[in-house]
């Protein structure tokens, strides 16, 4: 374990692996100061700061897991925004309700909004997609 800037890096023999500890992970706002780290006869490190000292033992830092809800938040087709219910319409709930959205083959330009609820740390958030489209030949994915 070493400190670097605002954060801790963890390095993981067995695997060659590097993992850094920041925001989001416990360590809000906090400032190392260089050269300020010592390990103590209890296997704990003692690391300082600006506003004091962290101490803590080296197999117990983890990486925090966050298992945020994802909402879709709007639906645009033609950058127009989809409204729910009316007639006609693809959405006839309210879109994060909805167990799917069938578009035609017309309905080629549409856009997804969607946020996760869960502002620690926004950026160390990542997103996955996987699209199925149904064509007359079969499912392409």
């Amino acid at each position: 374990m070493v400190n670097y800037r605002n954060s801790i890096v963890k390095f993981n023999k067995k695997t060659n692996k590097i993992e850094a500890f920041g925001k989001g992970n416990e360590l809000e706002n906090v400032e190392f100061s260089e050269a300020s780290a010592c390990l103590l006869h209890s296997g704990e490190i003692c690391d300082g700061s600006k506003s004091g000292f962290y101490t803590f033992k080296p197999e117990a830092v983890k990486r925090r897991i966050i298992h945020a809800p994802l909402v879709f938040t709007r639906l645009l087709l033609f950058n127009k925004e989809v409204e729910t219910a009316e007639e006609g319409s693809i959405l006839q709930t309210q879109l994060d309700k909805s167990p799917k959205i069938e578009f035609n083959s017309k309905q080629n330009v549409f856009t997804i909004e969607f946020a996760t609820l869960d502002m620690r740390a926004p950026e160390k958030i990542q997103y996955a997609i996987s699209w199925m489209v149904l064509t007359p030949t079969g499912i392409m994915c």
